[in-house]
């Protein structure tokens, strides 16, 4: 395909567009590695409170880094722009994280990857069907009357705002060096697809608007921090209608958006991606075992255990309205196949054993997400269960609370396997030896109160011939106290409000595509307080976050 001047443009503009913040004027600050990072670890403690230490934080502009769209929402986007289903971004570089989650605002572009971008821009330039993106151009319609009608609603679409004047004019002359309307209509969208403004997502803010120091986002820029956040892909049309006449000016506008777009099948897709990344699960295909002790560890039961945990995310965030308490306690799930085995179930009749369907799971044994099997087998070891890995996964992901990694001198080898002692035993040595002793009695016994779960997540009562003892004492919430198991644990934790400041926290980090600084701390507060106030539910949180300043304002950069 041949490519002209405005692609040579759109080139020069992805390689030197990779990193930090865009500015009012379209210039770029630096940017920092991990913005927020904690010295305590890659997870981050709490944000400090800005102002006076003894009043609640104020809710601040935030940051805004410029983020490429991952490769999830590239398909996506693709998929709701062009009406095809490709998945082209499976050939993409991988994503890389801000703040625990896929973001891409850090590392500069390869050319490798620009390449990938330009050859997928071809393929899907040639795949549209120009019947359903320019259907004035039917046989007796007016070519340049088209061509205009295209620019203005497949150009919004595509760049997610209205296209300037230049941009216009440009693409009107790109499309002029075609040989016909079809060819020309194929270069200006190949051409678009290559564009920074559709591969990346630039919240540049008003800059004629300055209020108490932040930036107001553009009502366009709003409606993509929206949907990318609640359906991981572009704006629906009722979204840019709304752009369209300023009716996402207030936080209860927003507020009613946030509860349409999370009510709609769409939103499927950004639960699962939220729940998969945090939980560090999205690549539980690749997730390999110890055949020899794991036998039933085949690809069949990856498969099934993937599909188990999309199921009950998606019952939970719709069937459960939402409730926290729901996703961390739950005493049932969805089961197909060789999950039954695996939980202890007799199979079901043959005619239906290879649905899906939900299972009261035996009583005292499993409690909401963190004790799926799926989470259990990606928290342990080739050939055991880890305790270790496990204590860190509640500190992290529950708690925001993550130690300091070990001393360069402390020999962090796993304990070999002997089917004669019990894992507690073998990992004593952990919580004796003081250089271990101040980061794994943070750790372990929380990670022990799993104990009942082996390296696939298959329940135990009992290990080397000894009742497992999965008790421990909790400290450091609201809800301390002795536990006996984890599903103990999972109740007690499901009702702290360490944990809803910590899912508050969680969810802002996925929304920012970065790790929370202290300025944020007024914005999750305020998503916190909601999550409190209203029965525990994760859809008002997220109203409550996309109502606040710091999602609707930006800081201004410092030149």
């Amino acid at each position: 395909m041949h490519h002209s001047a405005p692609w040579c443009a759109g080139l020069a503009l992805l390689l030197c567009a990779c990193t930090g913040v865009i500015s009012p004027s379209g210039s770029k600050a630096d940017g920092d590695d991990a913005p927020g990072v904690s010295p305590s670890g890659a997870g981050g403690g709490p944000s400090g409170a800005v102002g006076d230490p003894g009043l609640p934080p104020v809710d601040m502009p935030a940051s805004a880094p410029l983020r490429r769209l991952t490769r999830a929402q590239y398909d996506n986007t693709v998929r709701d722009l062009l009406g095809i289903d490709a998945h082209p971004a499976a050939d993409f570089g991988l994503d890389e994280q801000g703040g625990g989650f896929a973001s891409n605002f850090k590392a500069p572009v390869e050319l490798l990857q620009v390449e990938r971008y330009q050859q997928a821009a071809e393929e899907l330039a040639e795949q549209a069907d120009l019947a359903l993106l320019a259907p004035c151009a039917l046989p007796g319609g007016d070519e340049a009357q088209c061509l205009e009608e295209f620019l203005a609603g497949f150009g919004t679409r595509a760049y997610r705002r209205p296209l300037s004047a230049e941009e216009l004019a440009a693409h009107r002359q790109l499309f002029s060096t075609a040989g016909d309307f079809a060819g020309g209509i194929r270069l200006v969208l190949s051409t678009m697809l290559q564009s920074p403004y559709f591969l990346y997502r630039p919240e540049l803010g008003n800059p004629l608007v300055v209020e108490n120091d932040g930036l107001p986002l553009t009502a366009y820029e709003l409606a993509s921090r929206l949907s990318y956040l609640l359906q991981n892909t572009m704006p629906d049309a009722e979204l840019f209608a709304a752009a369209a006449a300023s009716a996402l000016q207030t936080p209860e506008q927003l507020a009613d958006q946030v509860r349409r777009l999370l009510a709609a099948p769409a939103a499927s897709d950004t639960f699962v991606s939220f729940y998969e990344q945090w939980l560090e699960v999205e690549d539980l295909g690749d997730l390999e075992k110890n055949t020899e002790i794991y036998p039933a560890f085949t690809a069949e039961l990856k498969s099934a255990l993937q599909s188990e945990l999309h199921e009950f995310v998606e019952h939970a965030m719709r069937e459960g309205e939402g409730r926290l308490s729901t996703l961390l306690t739950a005493d049932f799930s969805f089961l197909s196949g060789p999950l039954y085995e695996l939980y202890g179930l007799p199979q079901p009749d043959a005619a239906t054993s290879g649905a899906v369907t939900q299972v009261t799971l035996p009583a005292g044994q499993r409690a909401g997400l963190f004790t799926l099997a799926s989470v259990m087998a990606r928290h342990s070891h080739p050939d055991q269960s880890s305790p270790v890995k496990r204590g860190y996964m509640v500190l992290d992901k529950l708690l925001c609370t993550v130690p300091p990694p070990p001393p360069a001198n402390v020999d962090i080898t796993v304990p070999e396997v002997d089917p004669s002692v019990p894992t507690s035993v073998r990992f004593e040595q952990h919580r004796v030896d003081p250089a271990c002793a101040s980061c794994h009695s943070l750790m372990d016994p929380l990670g022990m109160a799993f104990e009942h779960y082996d390296g696939i997540g298959r329940y135990r009562p009992s290990e080397a011939g000894l009742p497992v003892d999965a008790s421990l004492e909790l400290t450091g919430t609201d809800q301390d106290g002795p536990v006996q198991n984890a599903v103990e644990l999972m109740s007690k934790l499901a009702a702290a409000a360490e944990v809803r400041d910590c899912m508050a926290r969680q969810w802002f980090r996925y929304a920012f595509g970065r790790a929370d600084e202290p300025e944020d701390a007024g914005a999750i507060l305020a998503a916190s307080s909601a999550l409190a106030g209203a029965d525990q539910r994760i859809g008002e949180l997220l109203a409550a976050l996309t109502s606040s300043r710091g999602f609707r304002y930006r800081k201004p950069v410092v030149q």
